[in-house]
C-alpha cells in the first residue's frame, strides 16, 4: 500500500482500501460485506416471516427502486429485475 498525495493540500495519505497485487488478500470492504451477508443469512427465515406478517414487502421494493436511483446518480448503470414465482413455480 503506497501513500498518495492529496490534490489540494499536497499531504500524504493512506488509501482507505488497500490493494496489493502480490498478496491477493480479500479487501476489507468485501470482508465487511461478507459479515453482513452472513448475519442476514442467519436470521433470513425470521426476517421473511416478519415481512410477510406485517405486509411490508412493498416497502422493500420501494427501497430497491430508491437505491437504484442513488446508484444512477453517482454514475452506475444499475439494472433491477423483479420476478416472483407463482404456484406453478414459474416466474
Amino acid at each position: 500500500m503506497t501513500p498518495r498525495m492529496t490534490a489540494k493540500a499536497g499531504v500524504e495519505r493512506q488509501p482507505s482500501v488497500s490493494s496489493s497485487f502480490e498478496c491477493r488478500k480479500e479487501q476489507p470492504l468485501k470482508q465487511r460485506l461478507k459479515k453482513k451477508l452472513q448475519r442476514f443469512d442467519d436470521k433470513r427465515e425470521e426476517w421473511v416471516f416478519g415481512r410477510k406478517k406485517n405486509h411490508t414487502s412493498g416497502s422493500i421494493k420501494d427501497e430497491a427502486i430508491i437505491m437504484l436511483e442513488k446508484l444512477h446518480a453517482i454514475g452506475y448503470k444499475p439494472v433491477l429485475l423483479l420476478g416472483k414465482e407463482n404456484k406453478n413455480k414459474e416466474v
